[in-house]
């Protein structure tokens, strides 16, 4: 029975999020390498070059210009998301859907596999910055590692699904909160 247009958690069944859920730590280190690369060759070479002036970029300090580096790597990723993720939640949360629906028809991808991606994604962009930035305050640090935890433990817990009864619940919650989070970037600027 589904109730079309009201949220549907109790109609969610437990099961396993996606079949690449056991490879999340491959995918990890893919995200991270790709980050890396990004942030080497494209962010530090071209693109933040090219979108300022010299006077700019030559007036920050080491600790500001990383600073400022992390912002659009943050940015940058939280677009990412929020063009990966909307469609899935959306659908799962309003009942078209289930982890296990397809992306796209005649696509192997399913939404369960964008939301792994994501949650990957999500937690490479936190790591950057705890080891990018030269000053991280502990409240900062705290969140940062919370959030991290929490998303990985979600992932970990869907892998385990038969013996964590709310373990797909949890995984939707934290992609929620996730994203319903105010973004810190004012807060944080040194």
């Amino acid at each position: 029975m589904h109730h079309h247009g009201s949220f549907h958690f109790s109609e969610i069944i437990n099961q396993l999020i996606s079949n690449i859920a056991p490879f999340s730590g491959l995918i990890l280190t893919i995200t991270a390498c790709v980050l890396a690369v990004i942030r080497l060759y494209l962010l530090d070479l071209v693109i933040i070059p090219k979108a300022y002036s010299p006077q700019i970029l030559q007036s920050l300090s080491d600790g500001q210009r990383r600073s400022f580096v992390n912002h659009h790597v943050a940015a940058g990723t939280k677009i990412l998301l929020l063009v990966i993720t909307a469609y899935p939640l959306l659908a799962i949360f309003t009942g078209h859907a289930t982890p296990h629906t397809h992306f796209a028809k005649g696509s192997s991808t399913t939404l369960g596999d964008l939301m792994i991606v994501s949650s990957q994604i999500f937690t490479v962009m936190y790591i950057f910055e705890l080891f990018y930035r030269d000053k991280v305050s502990p409240i900062s640090c705290a969140h940062h590692v919370g959030a991290i935890i929490i998303t990985q433990a979600a992932v970990a817990m869907s892998i385990n699904f038969d013996h964590e009864s709310d373990a797909v619940f949890e995984f939707l919650i934290c992609f929620v909160w996730g994203t319903s989070h105010p973004c810190p970037v004012i807060l944080q600027t040194s």
